[in-house]
């Protein structure tokens, strides 16, 4: 028999064949980018505003700006403007699929997918994570009811496939100064209404995020939410200081964090790369915070009606966030949990 000549598209499907079967490293793909402003341009939004705040939010939904499954996909505020200050906003640059939180690549910030939120973002903890096993069904809040894909502990930055074959429904009503976003999920058995709801107090530089969730399914719902906070008053957050209702515990020398009493802050700012975390109480203690540019006075307080479980604190050069625990136990059959966050915002 006559040998045929490798051509070289045979050579290229042969390499292709063993790099499948792990004979040859398979050639290194580009990861996917996505410039976070070439995102917020085509995403969905709505505008609101009472005529001295304004703001835009990113809702749920089809070409949704938030795809991830780590934070609620209600709630993405893009902008919130007072006087011309800028209070929130996308503190990194681009999104890579390659990152699973955050990135300094090229002095920018590339964050993931289950990170690339912005604004007073909600992460509750998983539902049923540990009984799913395998292949088994479980319910992130916010998020709707997800896939179990094998036996690794729960990962937050990881990305869980939605269960499409069972309900998980989303509605969106504004009038303006106001949104509500309500999520009813099915199947499981979990059953769930869940509303949040942004609305702009009339007169004053205010913003009130109200939470109602009901619980119709045979199993309860037991979790925590913690509101992420991504403040962007600073860039560097040297001149940054957050006051508590309590002496936070003393910080860690490497957290670069100085504390005085019931205030914490950078007295140097972060340079690119470092980042600062602290848990700043592990014990419950009232829901009332500030953060302030001492630099330019603009501030935002944060206060709910309910007791925050534990505080956290985390920073990198482009954004501070406090971030306040909520503990929530829902009981199957009807049972409701309510909690409202107020966020005052004042500039100089």
């Amino acid at each position: 028999m006559t040998a045929r000549p490798i051509t070289r598209r045979h050579a290229v499907q042969a390499a292709s064949a063993a790099a499948a079967l792990g004979l040859l490293p398979a050639r290194a793909q580009s990861p996917k980018v996505m410039p976070a402003s070439e995102l917020l341009a085509r995403a969905p939004h709505v505008a609101l505003s009472n005529g001295i705040v304004t703001a835009t939010l990113y809702p749920p939904g089809a070409g949704a700006f938030y795809r991830g499954t780590r934070f609620d996909h209600a709630g993405v505020i893009g902008s919130l403007k007072l006087k011309g200050q800028e209070f929130y906003g996308p503190w990194f640059d681009a999104v890579r699929e390659d990152v699973a939180d955050f990135r300094w690549i090229d002095g920018k910030v590339a964050a993931g997918r289950a990170s690339s939120t912005m604004g007073p973002a909600e992460e509750f903890d998983p539902v049923g994570f540990d009984k799913a096993g395998p292949g088994g069904i479980f319910l992130i809040p916010g998020v709707g009811l997800v896939t179990r894909p094998d036996t690794q502990p729960y990962n937050h930055f990881r990305h869980y496939e939605p269960t499409v074959r069972m309900l998980n429904s989303r509605y969106l009503k504004s009038d303006g100064n106001s949104a509500q976003m309500r999520h009813v999920v099915a199947g499981a058995g979990y059953s769930y209404d869940y509303t949040k709801t942004i609305a702009l107090t009339p007169g004053r530089p205010e913003m009130v995020i109200t939470h109602l969730l009901r619980n119709d399914g045979e199993l309860p719902i037991v979790t925590s939410v913690y509101d992420h906070n991504f403040v962007t008053l600073n860039s560097g957050q040297a001149d940054m200081q957050v006051t508590l209702p309590f002496a936070p515990a003393p910080p860690a020398p490497q957290t670069r964090l100085k504390a005085d009493g019931n205030t914490i802050r950078w007295p140097q700012a972060l340079e690119e790369g470092q980042s600062g975390y602290a848990i700043l109480s592990e014990t419950p203690q009232p829901y009332d915070f500030t953060v302030t540019d001492m630099k330019t006075g603009a501030s935002v307080r944060a206060q709910c009606e309910r007791r925050a479980s534990q505080y956290k604190l985390w920073s990198i050069r482009t954004v501070m966030a406090v971030e306040p625990y909520i503990a929530l136990n829902v009981p199957p059959g009807g049972g409701e949990q309510r909690w409202t966050y107020t966020y005052t915002y004042s500039v100089a």
